[in-house]
């Protein structure tokens, strides 16, 4: 009995994070293990209360529609409530694809091979699952979702290696004058401590009066005023579901918000990734 519900419990955390891991590929998020397996954990817990009370009606339906909004918070963040609403879809989706698949699979066996167990047989579930997770095609999906332009940077500010969302904007134009590098402006309020010393401080009374040294003026619609920049050797970006090279760059640190929404922190041209040349993507 202690076996079963080891392996009951083992198979519940697989296809949790499976499932999980096929939404954030189909969705276009990232995977990071530090918040899909907690996630996955989290959605143990309502098998764990069927095995309690040896009940497999123990969880109501209720429940069990609502208990992947943690699930899901918890593996992808924060996001808006249009975007959380259609990936939350999306991972219910694949809980009735996997639900169809193992009733196709075990009637399967009862079929051919009467008198067997499927066992381990089971886990050809999850396999299902994150293959199509895998190989299904997502252009349509993060289009819906709204998220073809979205993306991350990795890189390096002084001692901290920080991820920024982007947006990928092939309307950002703005070189360094001189290096003639792309300029990437990020919202300085989320980097904190990774800023060194004058640019925090200016930051905090964005002033033309001690403008930092190097600092690149800027002009837009909207206005126009100062971005202190700091040179990045090297960086990946995400974008399309992939992780590509950054050519170097410099990063903007802007005084104010770059995204009305605050969903993105930093407007980046899709020219900088490597390999792979996007005109034409974002705004």
């Amino acid at each position: 009995m202690m076996i079963g519900g080891i392996s009951t419990l083992l198979y519940s955390l697989v296809m949790d994070g499976t499932l999980l891991w096929a939404t954030g590929q189909l969705a276009g998020y990232p995977v990071r293990w530090s918040r899909l397996m907690p996630a996955a954990m989290v959605g143990v817990l309502p098998t764990l209360w069927v095995l309690w009370h040896r009940n497999l009606y123990a969880t109501p339906w209720e429940v069990g529609l609502a208990w992947p909004v943690a699930m899901v918070r918890l593996a992808f963040g924060p996001m808006r409530r249009p975007v959380w609403a259609k990936t939350y879809l999306i991972f219910l989706g694949w809980t009735f694809l996997a639900g169809g698949f193992m009733t196709a699979l075990v009637n399967w066996v009862r079929w051919w091979h009467p008198g067997w167990e499927l066992g381990n047989g089971r886990y050809l579930v999850a396999l299902f699952v994150a293959l199509g997770g895998r190989w299904m095609p997502k252009a349509r999906w993060r289009q819906w979702l709204g998220r073809e332009e979205w993306g991350f940077i990795k890189c390096q500010v002084g001692t901290r290696r920080v991820t920024i969302p982007v947006l990928w904007d092939s309307g950002n134009q703005l070189e360094e004058p001189g290096t003639g590098r792309k300029v990437v402006v990020v919202d300085g309020r989320g980097l904190g401590d990774a800023l060194p010393d004058h640019i925090r401080q200016w930051l905090q009374n964005p002033t033309d009066d001690h403008v930092p040294p190097g600092a690149i003026r800027y002009r837009t619609i909207a206005g126009e005023g100062w971005l202190p920049v700091i040179p990045v050797e090297q960086g990946t970006g995400f974008f399309a579901g992939r992780w590509h090279r950054l050519a170097p760059f410099v990063m903007g640190v802007s005084a104010y918000p770059v995204s009305p929404s605050g969903h993105y922190r930093a407007l980046a041209s899709p020219k900088l990734l490597q390999r792979n040349p996007n005109e034409g993507v974002g705004a």
